[in-house]
């Protein structure tokens, strides 16, 4: 069955046994070979198990360009998925729900520019044997920790991810119940960085963190009106990676962002972190001969390429080889400056 572009609300669950309880307020799914639903927006539901999205056994489930908000449920107060063969969470927003924003349990599971923000329990709640991909993805002030490993066996890809919360120094929590679990972390920001990686179980779980992980402010547009499209002082534009391979497995970034602009933008440059694709794009194989350089601009993704300016003249200078320019906008530069031999054009914007 396909379920699309309704608005489903006011639901109050169906009652399935005396152990799961009255279960999907908005939609049940239970003991199917698959089901999509698309173009929804599931608002103001209840149930005790997946107040939005309930998914028992759900065989091939895709939730697709979904708005998940204001649903009720002690577990998996957006969507709740137990079994099934695997779930796709992709374009969608699941924000402000009273729960969990999603809860997997044994299944494989993608979600991929996808927006979790504000929903009181954990953003994401895996447990149990699978594979869970996070890729572009923003998850933002969500509870305490925003990601939830528990019990058995469950490994996870972080992606291309935007992982922020000023309030809390932990953003993934791994539990002591785990049995074993590989976590892979590539290309995202997690605010506190490494240290934001709780793990209750190290003998049981191993970790990879790469060097492209960054710790810094998103910089988000404007969070307090519920703004995470990146600002263009973002150190996630350019951040990301097309393609990488965990385990013989090639995963790519989504040729799209949750808005539908393309990534990366423009065409060439490396994508972005996070579910929305800024327009500043970087080339990461610009090799001159112009360096430009913008103190001013402060861009901390600048690679000294047009419209990507350094900050420093120094750092023009040192990208730079012999018969290149370095070109300089009106600022205030303290540094002291070092050609190193070379033969290269230093042009200020003007001489006053």
């Amino acid at each position: 069955p396909i379920i699309k572009g309704f608005t489903l609300t006011n639901g109050s669950g169906k009652y399935l046994s005396d152990f799961l309880g009255f279960v999907g307020g908005g939609i049940c799914i239970y003991a199917v070979s698959g089901f999509k639903a698309i173009d929804l927006i599931i608002i103001n539901n209840s149930g005790d198990r997946g107040g939005g999205i309930f998914a028992e056994n759900p065989g091939i489930l895709t939730v697709d360009d979904c708005f998940i908000s204001e649903n009720v449920s002690s577990t998996g107060g957006g969507i709740y998925i137990h079994g099934g063969s695997s779930a796709a969470v992709i374009n969608s927003e699941i924000k402000q729900n009273l729960g969990d924003g999603i809860y997997n349990s044994s299944s494989t599971l993608l979600i991929s520019n996808t927006l979790l923000n504000e929903n009181s329990g954990q953003a994401i709640n895996i447990s149990n044997n699978g594979d869970r991909t996070l890729l572009n993805s923003t998850i933002t002030n969500n509870g305490y920790p925003q990601i939830y490993v528990g019990w058995q066996s469950p490994n996870l890809n972080i992606i291309n991810c935007i992982i922020s919360d000023d309030d809390s120094t932990t953003q993934l929590l791994v539990n002591d119940d785990v049995l074993s679990s590989n976590i892979n972390i590539y290309n995202s920001l997690l605010t506190n960085g490494e240290n934001s990686v709780e793990i209750e179980s190290p003998i049981n779980t191993n970790i990879y963190w790469s060097g492209s992980n960054i710790d810094s402010d998103p910089a988000f547009v404007d969070t307090a009106s519920g703004d995470y499209h990146l600002s263009d002082l973002s150190p996630c534009i350019s951040a990301g990676t097309d393609t990488i391979t965990i385990a013989g497995v090639l995963y790519s970034a989504p040729t799209t962002d949750l808005d539908g602009n393309p990534r990366p933008n423009p065409a060439g440059t490396s994508p972005d972190m996070g579910a929305y694709e800024s327009d500043k794009g970087v080339d990461p194989n610009y090799a001159g001969p112009v360096w430009y350089v913008d103190g001013p601009a402060g861009l901390p993704y600048g690679n000294g390429g047009p419209g990507a300016p350094f900050t420093t003249i120094q750092a023009g200078i040192d990208a730079s080889s012999s018969g290149d320019t370095v070109s300089v906008k009106a600022g205030t530069y303290v540094e002291n400056i070092d050609f190193s031999g070379k033969n290269i054009a230093l042009l200020g914007e003007n001489r006053e």
